[in-house]
């Protein structure tokens, strides 16, 4: 997705002008959708690599995310207004691309007032002048609807319902006294009385909305200004969103549907681990074994009596964000507590985590943060558990969050020195997507700079080409040449064992470290 640049100036004019110019071209761009479906046939993977890190880029999880929360707004009017439910929803979502109020604030009253047993063909017109009434103030919007609908389902108003209409900022006893010519204090008596019938006060709201009423046009002049053109452009692009996402859907739940395999599957987890431990014991390496999955389904395996030294996963700096990759903190103390209790390590350092600058803003869970803290409090979290390693994926977001070579050096040198300020374990994955600005030069200027601030690991994959996630990063020849300039070796029991095996000598790389057939048995 293209940039979108503003430019602010005195002129104000100019600025609501290229909003409009915007938001043609977003509603231009909605009705590409079916085309644009496409671009989506690696979701699942994407999806998939969500277990290693926050893989979804922010465009496709926004889409994911709109077009499911629609979803669940079309079946509850489906089950709310029955057969007419499916015509209210699509007036409603246009009615939200058309004023500030949002589609999700616009359903929320609509499903308020059918709770209420209003009328399903009476919902748009009420919904308008609601709107009109509260100005596009969705606080507003939703103390008038309920008061509404409270007064339409006992046929009278009552002194409660009108203080909340008052609050809001609408007297209907006002309206009333002008078409009657009662004062309010007459008015106010018929009401305790129970004389103001439900009928009156819609009448009052219809009256007030109406040609030359208070309320006239005021959805349409709040959409004039600033605020409620970046409101509509919001609903537009949501609208795009939606179009895209209904055009994806099938794409999408076969894609969650890989991810709940995953998960559900631990048998396989199980499997790899076994495999891996039948290595390690074999030629007696000096390593920890893990296997990439969600918690959840590394939990399950274990408890089915599968080896595993260390327990993986993905965090984020928040709360809302950890919930977005399927855990809480008590999940992870669970997980450590399983580990230190039934796991194959030795010692007490039995989670590893992986983290990365802009995963939280990709789902949404930054709070209005900046990235940078977010990552700064994923340290502190990650220690509670006392991590065997903490390794920040620091390119592997994307330019969406880190735009070229220069900031994924700045966020990798950022987040060594955060780690070890925080006095955990710290490695990182000097990597970066193949649509961001960088090559591989920029990601071993990366991981030099990392070897002298004393970076404690590195992520070797045969050649740098990671070809599940599709991304680059460090092959296992960087770090010997690393080790190499620097004169630093693995730690000293792993670089033991590289010279017993013979793929070391003298701390170089010998010809047999390039010959996988070595551990075959």
């Amino acid at each position: 997705m293209g940039k979108i640049n503003y430019l602010i100036t005195a002129n104000n004019q100019d600025f609501i002008n290229k909003m409009n110019e915007v938001k043609g071209e977003i509603s231009k761009t909605a009705g590409l959708a079916k085309s644009t479906a496409g671009a989506f046939g690696g979701l699942g993977t994407a999806v998939a690599g969500a277990f290693s890190v926050a893989a979804v880029s922010a465009l496709g999880k926004e889409i994911i995310k709109v077009r499911g929360d629609v979803q669940a707004l079309e079946q509850s009017f489906n089950v709310l207004a029955g057969a007419k439910g499916g015509a209210l929803f699509e007036e409603i979502r246009r009615f939200a691309v058309e004023t500030p109020l949002g589609m999700q604030e616009l359903a929320k009253s609509a499903q308020t007032l059918l709770s209420f047993n209003v009328e399903a063909e009476r919902i748009m017109p009420l919904l308008r002048q609601i709107g009109d009434i509260s100005m596009g103030d969705s606080q507003k919007m939703q103390s008038l609807t309920l008061a509404f609908a409270q007064m339409s389902s006992t046929g009278k108003l009552m002194g409660q319902d009108l203080l909340q209409m008052v609050n809001a900022g609408f007297n209907p006893l006002s309206v009333i006294a002008e078409k009657t010519g009662k004062s309010i204090g007459d008015l106010r008596k018929e009401m305790e009385s129970g004389a103001i019938s439900a009928e009156m006060v819609a009448d009052a709201f219809a009256t007030a909305t109406a040609e030359g009423g208070k309320f006239n046009g005021m959805l349409a002049e709040q959409s004039k200004g600033i605020k409620g053109m970046l409101s509509n452009f919001e609903g537009a692009v949501e609208d795009m969103f939606n179009k895209i996402g209904e055009q994806s859907e099938g794409i999408i739940t076969g894609a969650i549907g890989v991810a709940t395999d995953l998960v559900e599957n631990y048998e396989q987890v199980g499997k790899v681990l076994r495999r891996f431990q039948e290595i390690k014991e074999h030629w007696a390496i000096p390593t920890q074994i893990c296997v990439l999955a969600h918690v959840t389904a590394q939990m399950k395996a274990v408890r089915q009596g599968a080896p595993c030294d260390l327990i993986f996963q993905s965090i984020a700096g928040s709360q809302k964000g950890n919930e977005a990759f399927g855990f809480s903190a008590a999940t992870l103390e669970e997980a450590r507590q399983l580990l230190l209790k039934e796991g194959t390590a030795e010692g007490p350092n039995v989670m590893y985590f992986e983290t990365g600058q802009g995963s939280e803003l990709s789902s949404n869970a930054h709070h209005d943060t900046d990235q940078v803290t977010m990552e700064a409090r994923c340290y502190g979290f990650a220690k509670r558990f006392q991590p065997f390693l903490v390794n920040t994926v620091v390119g592997f977001i994307g330019p969406e969050y880190l735009y070229d070579a220069r900031q994924v050096t700045r966020a990798g040198l950022e987040d060594h020195f955060m780690g070890k300020l925080t006095g955990i374990s710290m490695g990182c994955d000097c990597c970066y997507t193949n649509h961001m600005k960088a090559d591989q030069n920029d990601i071993e200027n990366l991981a030099s700079l990392l070897t002298m601030a004393g970076c404690n690991y590195f992520m070797g994959i045969p050649h740098g080409d990671d070809i599940m996630l599709n991304y680059q990063t460090t092959g296992f020849r960087e770090t010997a040449a690393l080790r190499e300039i620097t004169g630093k070796t693995a730690i000293p029991e792993f670089q033991k064992w590289l010279d017993k095996m013979g793929f070391t000598e003298n701390g170089k790389l010998t010809k047999k470290a390039g010959d996988g057939s070595s551990l075959l048995f």
